[in-house]
């Protein structure tokens, strides 16, 4: 997700290059406004987050998905109502920016569970590189959280019993 992200800004980069269009006020900002570049991260996260968590996340509510998903999207139209009410973008350039990062999420969704299924993902994470950064995929773990919690919980208690003995 977070090189996808990255991928986004650079997306980001040359359509305000190719686009050069100004933003409402040029006492705001610098560069280019077109397409908004918080708007097409933010909508690329939600995409990206609501696909990742609609297809990998199992949690013991439902309802907690379905809270999880409202909260994301109300963030990204918070972000995006945000940009146009500061007057850092035109509506025009925020709608642009949303698409592009709604359909990037897409895409990059797709692209990764495409690699991960050709077992790249599982190659790139042996590299020395990866392990250096301590780098892994958990997405087959249900519930994150819950998995972690679980391990601290075994982490304070052999550490309880190590102190004991």
């Amino acid at each position: 997700m977070l090189f996808g992200q990255l991928c986004n800004e650079v997306v980001n980069a040359i359509l305000k290059e190719y686009f050069q269009i100004a933003r409402p006020s040029v006492n705001l900002g610098t560069g280019y406004g077109m397409p908004s570049s918080h708007a097409q991260f933010v909508w690329y996260f939600a995409t990206f987050g609501i696909l990742y968590l609609m297809n990998h996340i199992k949690l013991k509510e439902s309802a907690w998905k379905i809270i999880t998903y409202l909260i994301i999207v109300f963030m990204a139209v918070m972000v995006c109502l945000s940009r146009i009410y500061l007057g850092y973008h035109t509506s025009g350039q925020v709608m642009i920016g949303s698409l592009v990062g709604l359909v990037f999420g897409w895409i990059w969704y797709l692209a990764t569970e495409a690699a991960r299924r050709r077992g790249l993902i599982s190659w790139l994470l042996d590299t020395s590189t990866a392990r250096w950064l301590l780098l892994r995929d958990m997405r087959d773990i249900d519930n994150v959280l819950e998995w972690e919690y679980e391990n601290w919980i075994q982490y304070q208690q052999n550490f309880s019993n190590k102190k004991k003995s």
